[in-house]
C-alpha cells in the first residue's frame, strides 16, 4: 500500500492498516526505527 504525504506533512493511514491495527479516530500511534532501518508503526 502507498500513502502520499501532504503539504503539511500529514499522511492518511490506509483503511486496511487502520483495521489491522485497530486504529480508531483519536487513537495515538508511535513510530519506531527498527534495527534493519525500517520504520514500525505502533498502535497504543
Amino acid at each position: 500500500m502507498t500513502a502520499t504525504v501532504g503539504a503539511k506533512g500529514q499522511v492518511t493511514i490506509p483503511k486496511a492498516v487502520r483495521d489491522l491495527l485497530g486504529i480508531l479516530p483519536g487513537s495515538q500511534v508511535d513510530f519506531a526505527r527498527a534495527e534493519d532501518g525500517s520504520v514500525v508503526v505502533i498502535s497504543r
